[in-house]
C-alpha cells in the first residue's frame, strides 16, 4: 500500500515546518548484508553502479506496471520522472513521513514539485518529513518490476512481487529455499544491478 496521504500532508505543511532530517547514511537503504538479496552470480560491492533499463528495453514493456490496468505505483513512476532529486517514493516511518531522494541536496526543489502533484490528500497534519538517500527513483523501480514481471516463473512457491518503497528495492515473497533457488535461477540470465531485487520467505 502506497502511503502518499501521509506524504502529501507533509508536504503540504512544509512551508510552514521546514523539514529537518537529512539521513546520507543508507546509499543502499537495507544493508549490503542483507541476506534477502538475491544472488546475482557475481560480487556486488556498494558502489556497484544503479544501472536502469536501455531505451530498447523500455519498448518492450507494456502499458501498466502491475496488469491490465493502471495502479498508484504508475502514478509514483510518472511523477519520479519529473521530481527533481530522483524521488524514491515515501512511506510512513512510525508516525515519521520519510521519502527517499537519489540525490538529497534537491530536497527543497523536490519538495515544491511534490507538492504540486495531488495523487492523493488526507490532512493528517504532519509537521516535517525526513530524507533518505536511496539508491533507484521510483520510475526506475517501477521499469525493473515491469521488465522482470515478463520472466517470472510459473511456480507454486511464488507468493508475492511488490515495489518496496521502505527498502528502495524490489521484493519478492518464495515458500521454501528449494523455491529461492528456482526464482533465482530463473532471473539470473537477466543480469539485473546488484541491490535492486530481495527475496524473502513467506512470513509464518
Amino acid at each position: 500500500m502506497r502511503l502518499f496521504a501521509l506524504l502529501f500532508a507533509a508536504l503540504s505543511v512544509s512551508g510552514c515546518h521546514s523539514p529537518t532530517e537529512v539521513r546520507l547514511d543508507d546509499p543502499i537503504p537495507a544493508s549490503a548484508n542483507d541476506p534477502a538479496w538475491m544472488a546475482l552470480g557475481r560480487v556486488c560491492t556498494p558502489d556497484a553502479p544503479a544501472a536502469v533499463l536501455s531505451a530498447a528495453q523500455r519498448a518492450t514493456l507494456p502499458p501498466f506496471s502491475h496488469g491490465d490496468r493502471r495502479v498508484i505505483d504508475d502514478d509514483w513512476a510518472d511523477a519520479a520522472r519529473v521530481v527533481p532529486g530522483g524521488w524514491g517514493g515515501g512511506y510512513n516511518d512510525n508516525g515519521t513521513s520519510t521519502i527517499f531522494l537519489v540525490d538529497p541536496s534537491q530536497r527543497d526543489a523536490a519538495f515544491a514539485a511534490l507538492a504540486t502533484r495531488q495523487l492523493l490528500n488526507a490532512p493528517l497534519g504532519v509537521e516535517k518529513v525526513r530524507v533518505r538517500r536511496g539508491r533507484w527513483d521510483f520510475a526506475q523501480l517501477t521499469d525493473w518490476f515491469s521488465y522482470v514481471r515478463g520472466y517470472l516463473p510459473r511456480m507454486t512457491g511464488f507468493a508475492t512481487a511488490d515495489i518496496q518503497e521502505a527498502q528502495n528495492r524490489l521484493e519478492y515473497t518464495v515458500s521454501t529455499a528449494a523455491d529461492r533457488a528456482a526464482l533465482e535461477a530463473a532471473l539470473r540470465p537477466l543480469e539485473l544491478p546488484c541491490y535492486l531485487v530481495a527475496i524473502n520467505p513467506v512470513p509464518r
